[in-house]
């Protein structure tokens, strides 16, 4: 055996680049700067258009809603407003209906 070992091998230095190579690298990062900021700006513009969507849905299904109370609303005072004007329907039957009833299937028997 040797009594001195051999030096490892260092890697040799990178070579210098060249103009056109360094050019090429800034070009390279100013369209990744360019393009980075165009799509903050796509992002930015995507969540404003999403959030007006979502204001406008909720305008709308709260336009729904108050229209459809107002026609429930419109429903119920036609009922009250019906029931009004047909007292039989308000009070039900009285002692008169009954007698009417009673004399009607009298003249019913009468007649066969």
């Amino acid at each position: 055996m040797p009594a001195t070992m051999p030096k490892p091998r260092t890697a040799p230095p990178p070579p210098i680049p060249t103009h056109q190579q360094l050019a090429l690298n800034q070009a390279r990062q100013d369209k990744r700067a360019r393009t980075a900021f165009n799509l903050d700006i796509f992002q930015t513009e995507l969540i404003r258009c999403a959030a007006d969507w979502m204001i406008g849905a909720r305008q709308v299904g709260k336009a729904y809603k108050t229209a459809d109370n107002n026609y429930r609303e419109t429903l119920e005072k036609k009922k009250a407003s019906d029931a009004l004007e047909n007292p039989d329907l308000l009070f039900g039957p009285d002692d008169r209906d009954v007698g009417r009833a009673w004399l009607d299937e009298r003249r019913c028997l009468q007649a066969a």
